[in-house]
């Protein structure tokens, strides 16, 4: 492109060019003349000014973010300044350059609106000398053909300009004040992010840049379409979930939402307890980021009320707000799910079922989008559909699509995937080898703490004191003190507590037999009407076909054969045989029934 200016317009750019700052200033000039609406000749002396648009990367990037002018339009001007000049249209080739520079230029500009505190993590630095050298011989380093060009097109995250634009940026980044691996990161987010830019570009010089257009005809407006659902998508289902609140309570997710730790599941399903625990936030990360695991499915196994689907809406948004479009965040629960394909594509497909999935048949293997699907509560399946080898069927299925992700760089998406061990019965020796099995631990001290001060924020100081008062308290039954390293079963305790069902003078007297049978009473309570609620209908009687009252009959049933049988779960013929006796053959038909279906 430059070499058009240079050579056939005779701008002798190699005598007036002052590199630098200068150039950046000019590249703010044209943009700014091409918002005041100013004729394309009115451009020559901002122009004369610049080896590429690129040049703006010279000035300080937060004053680059700061100017608040689009950089689409500098396409539009300088092919129409060309044309005007020559009488013809500039090479596809030179084309796609500029178009890729001012997408490249656009989508920091947009993510800098995004992320400000990044922006004022800036210093205000110059380029260096170096990086002023790389980006004044941007050119002339670069081997552009045509087949590049159509590739760029296509994915301009695999393109040759990409990498020169990276490499560009991330020192830039590192000159004014991030660490290398933020460098790299918010360098890659900005890259994956040029492509719907390009497409926004071709969408203002389609009128002038003919071959552009043609190669591209009306698909450049399919494609905004779905990245603007990808949008809404985030904006919808993954941005509000830390903000939804905590049952029927007034506080959200947010606010009570601490990271727990995890440690390595081997083989044989059981936890490696001489393994140094790992923040479970850091570990989903780390993996995540890690080119060397992408093959491996993220397997997070943890009991009821240990935290797994909690995690999940966090990190999801997480990725939304630190990664995207890294990995493109997408939550499902497995529990949802009404479809499942024998091709895990289609279950996906149907389990999602926004526009940019069903307008687009080939959304998984498009070059410019990666996912990273959430899949919580694997044990889930087996409630719906009732049979292990369903369950082992499906896992079998992720591991598959992770590891044939990880081999074709038209998908690269990822999986993380929860759920109870307890539902691995069975098939444990059976499971696929590329998982990365992680188990939840229970509250240690230091994380309990961490919980404190998050709901004395809810409740205020004297209640939380109170509260952790009662928890050390001699009189509080070890068991209790056990419960209140659960998550789940700590806020429920806190709430009793706070509502004064939960009092140490209860565990003082006699009646401590009593006082247990209560906590219990309420977490059982809890399962049977707020564990499964949505839109304030509970969804117990509608998956277990039963009525609370008999439902609550059965687990106390199944619970009594359970401790009788020593162990963490009781055959089912036990539990029927127990029903039954008891004079519950209704129930003991259900379970029958169920066995067989």
């Amino acid at each position: 492109m430059w070499r058009v200016l240079n050579t056939e317009i005779e701008l002798n750019l190699s005598e007036t060019v002052k590199g630098g700052v200068e150039s950046g200033k000019a590249v703010l000039e044209i943009a700014k003349a091409l918002q005041e609406n100013k004729d394309a000749k009115e451009l020559k002396p901002f122009i004369e000014n610049i080896d590429s648009v690129l040049d703006v990367l010279n000035s300080p990037l937060g004053k680059v973010a700061g100017a608040g002018l689009p950089f689409l339009p500098i396409a539009t001007g300088i092919i129409t300044f060309i044309i005007e000049k020559t009488r013809h249209e500039p090479t596809l080739e030179d084309e796609v350059q500029l178009v890729a520079q001012v997408a490249y230029l656009e989508s920091i500009r947009h993510f800098f609106i995004d992320h400000p505190k990044i922006k004022n993590k800036l210093t205000e630095t110059e380029a260096s000398e170096a990086v002023k050298k790389q980006i004044k011989n941007l050119d002339e380093e670069i081997n552009f053909n045509d087949r590049d060009a159509k590739d760029t097109l296509i994915c301009f995250y695999d393109s040759p300009l990409r990498k020169k634009f990276d490499k560009i940026l991330v020192k830039r980044f590192k000159e004014s004040g991030l660490t290398e691996n933020n460098a790299k990161i918010v360098t890659e987010r900005i890259s994956r992010s040029t492509h719907r830019y390009m497409k926004e570009a071709v969408s203002e010089v389609k009128d002038d840049a003919k071959k552009l257009a043609g190669i591209y005809r009306d698909g450049w407006q399919q494609d905004l379409e779905v990245y603007g659902s990808i949008d809404k998508y985030l904006e919808e289902a993954i941005a509000i979930k830390p903000d939804e609140e905590v049952f029927d309570e007034k506080f959200t997710f947010r606010q009570i939402y601490v990271p727990l730790e995890v440690k390595p599941v081997n083989s044989d399903g059981k936890v490696e307890e001489t393994v140094t625990p790992q923040n479970i936030e850091k570990w989903a990360k780390t993996i995540l980021l890690d080119q060397n695991k992408d093959k491996q499915v993220l397997f997070i196994q943890a009991g009821p009320g240990r935290g797994k689907s909690v995690f999940c809406r966090m990190f999801a948004d997480w990725v939304r707000r630190e990664l995207h479009p890294i990995y493109t965040p997408i939550l499902i629960r497995l529990r949802d799910v009404r479809n499942f394909a024998a091709n895990i594509d289609e279950t996906l497909a149907d389990a999602v079922g926004w526009d940019f999935v069903t307008s687009d048949s080939g959304w998984l293997t498009d070059h410019n989008t990666r996912f990273l699907f959430l899949l919580d509560g694997f044990d889930e399946l087996l409630l719906e559909r009732g049979a292990s080898n369903e369950l082992k069927v499906f896992l079998d299925q992720v591991a598959q699509f992770q590891k044939q992700a990880a081999e074709n760089n038209e998908r690269g998406h990822r999986v993380l995937i929860t759920g109870r061990p307890l539902a691995l019965y069975g098939i444990e020796r059976l499971m696929p080898p590329n998982l990365e099995r992680m188990s939840i631990l229970p509250m240690g001290d230091e994380i309990q703490q961490r919980w404190f001060d998050r709901w004395q924020t809810i409740v205020a100081e004297e209640e939380t004191k109170k509260f952790r008062e009662f928890l050390q308290s001699q009189e509080c039954p070890k068991q209790v003190k056990e419960l209140a390293r659960e998550p789940l079963l700590l806020y429920l305790l806190a709430a009793m507590h706070r509502d004064e069902q939960l009092k140490v003078e209860m565990f003082a007297n006699a009646d401590v037999g009593g006082a247990k049978v209560s906590v219990y009473e309420q977490a059982l309570e809890w399962v049977l009407e707020k564990q499964r609620v949505e839109e304030g209908k509970n969804l117990n009687p509608e998956i277990t076909k039963l009525d609370p009252e008999d439902l609550e009959i059965l687990l106390a049933e199944a619970g009594l054969c359970v401790v009788q049988s020593g162990g963490e779960y009781a055959a089912i013929k036990m539990i029927e045989d127990r029903l039954l006796k008891q004079g519950y053959k209704e129930l003991q038909d259900l379970i029958e029934n169920a066995r067989q279906n």
